[in-house]
């Protein structure tokens, strides 16, 4: 939040991973703050739900100029070979 005050350059990333799956999305873009109340309003009937439960005032409208992302489908951890401890594997 402070960084979009300074700089209205920015880079937004989420990340999530499920069972079987896993994403990231970047999102490059110029950044500015809501401040009007038809602005806020809007904002809040999107009913955005933070990560963390604490109050959240202030709202921040990313333009992107570029997106990215990955999906990745998770396979099974392939099993480590282990030395006997001799350091000759």
């Amino acid at each position: 939040m402070a960084e979009a005050t300074i700089n209205d350059d920015v880079v937004f990333e989420a990340d999530g991973i499920h069972d079987e799956e896993a994403w990231s999305v970047v999102v490059r873009g110029s950044a500015r703050e809501l401040r009007t109340d038809a602005e806020l309003t809007a904002a809040r009937e999107l009913d955005l739900h933070p990560w963390t439960p604490t109050p959240k005032e202030h709202f921040v409208r990313i333009a992107p100029t570029e997106i990215s992302g990955r999906h990745f489908r998770l396979g099974e951890q392939p099993e480590q070979q282990l030395g006997d401890g001799t350091g000759a594997a």
